[in-house]
């Protein structure tokens, strides 16, 4: 390691899951945890050691990194301590090192050699995974409840939370009881986030899934010819898929209305192509084009085999808290404005203008980190001609914590009069 420490820049820090573990008055600790659980052994590290993971961002020496720390603490770290911090990520594959491309390939070629796509040791088993879905199903708000007969007229989608479904309970309610009014599905098209994932494109997996309810099919043909028209591999990067939950979190609901599992769905990760792709060390135009022409591919070939078909969002909103970068502590007043700003972004969904929405995202780089700018985008488009209505929108506030997200629940019809 010491020649890539002093000699050239350190290695970039992989998307981690970095939260504090010591609460006020006591030295500051942080712990870090790989989603993806490709490092399957988490850490916990320094104030300084946290300062220096945040300076990993491929450019920076140790001479950088030391300098850097000076200003900020007045006291600039050893470099045997920034030495002794990369050689610890990097055994533990927190790294985009040579030692996590050797494990990344490795476990890649087991998802591709494996049967199917089996995540059940990650959920609850099926009684108390069932248990809690009828608990949380159940506060359907009055609202909803009285729109129903007319929402569930020409059903097209749905935009859903992908919030664990404690904290995303109402808005999943709202949304998944159009679906059960709207009656039996054949087709679901599932459009997810890809929180961990490396691809900086869409991604499809044409693994069956086998949950803790259950073992669904996946609708390989259709993913077949999306991928054949946009002369793209889909799946080239369907690894990606592995940890992701937010294609598990609305399949678990689809599973627990309909029992039988006679359905087959499409699942898709969808980037947020209000941000450009960096390729090497210049940045690429932004995914809009490839998010654009994925979407209405997808809309082409629904419309062309017939099948009846659900388009799900599988979608979270502003991401708000010191956990996730902010600077200040959350406040009540914060969260009003962050509801102002997301019901801003839904109305520009409702009226349709898709690229007002990633403007707008684009304008603010997306103060509030919305995660899901790219599936509502994917879905909007292929569902151009549909109604949008706005269900619920859902804050799940933790200020002790400093970790809360926003979330809404929505309803795509054919159109067929306004709704109130």
């Amino acid at each position: 390691m010491s020649n890539l420490l002093y000699g050239s820049p350190l290695p970039a820090l992989r998307p981690l899951d970095i939260q504090p573990i010591h609460g006020e008055g006591e030295a500051p600790l942080f712990s870090v945890r790989d989603p993806a659980r490709i490092a399957t052994q988490p850490l916990a590290v320094s104030l300084g050691g946290y300062f220096v993971m945040m300076c990993l961002n491929g450019e920076l020496t140790t001479d950088d990194v030391r300098r850097l720390s000076g200003e900020q603490f007045g006291r600039m770290i050893e470099p045997e301590q920034v030495e002794a911090l990369v050689a610890a990520l990097d055994e533990h594959l927190y790294l985009l090192t040579d030692r996590f491309e050797a494990e990344y390939a490795r476990r890649t070629a087991a998802y591709r050699e494996a049967p199917l796509r089996d995540s059940r040791d990650r959920w609850e088993p099926e009684g108390p995974l069932r248990e809690e879905l009828h608990r949380k199903l159940a506060q359907v708000s009055d609202r909803t409840r009285n729109l129903l007969p007319e929402l569930s007229r020409g059903l097209r989608g749905i935009v859903a939370p992908h919030l664990d479904y404690a904290r995303g309970g109402p808005g999943y309610a709202d949304a998944f009881a159009v679906v059960a009014a709207a009656g039996p599905v054949r087709r679901v098209v599932i459009l997810g986030t890809n929180h961990f994932g490396l691809s900086a494109g869409v991604v499809a997996t044409a693994k069956d899934f086998l949950t803790p309810l259950g073992l669904v099919r996946t609708d390989r043909a259709l993913i077949a010819r999306i991928a054949g028209r946009m002369s793209a591999d889909l799946c080239a990067e369907e690894f990606d898929h592995e940890q992701e939950h937010s294609i598990d979190l609305p399949l678990h609901i689809l599973q627990h209305l309909q029992p039988a599992a006679d359905f087959e769905i499409a699942p898709f990760l969808v980037p947020d192509p209000s941000r450009p792709v960096v390729v090497g060390e210049e940045p690429a135009p932004t995914a809009a084009a490839d998010v654009d022409r994925f979407a209405r591919t997808l809309a082409d070939e629904i419309a062309a085999d017939g099948v009846p078909t659900l388009i799900i969002a599988s979608a979270d909103l502003s991401h708000v808290g010191q956990s996730f970068g902010d600077e200040t502590p959350t406040t009540m007043p914060r969260m009003d404005d962050v509801a102002r700003t997301d019901l801003d972004l839904l109305s520009l969904l409702e009226r349709g203008e898709t690229e007002s929405l990633l403007e707008r995202v684009r304008s603010t780089k997306n103060a509030t980190r919305v995660c899901s700018v790219g599936c509502l985008y994917a879905q909007r488009l292929a569902l151009a001609g549909a109604g949008f209505h706005l269900l619920r929108y859902h804050q799940a506030v933790s200020i002790e914590t400093e970790t809360s997200v926003t979330c809404a629940a929505a309803a795509l019809c054919d159109r067929h009069g306004d709704l109130q």
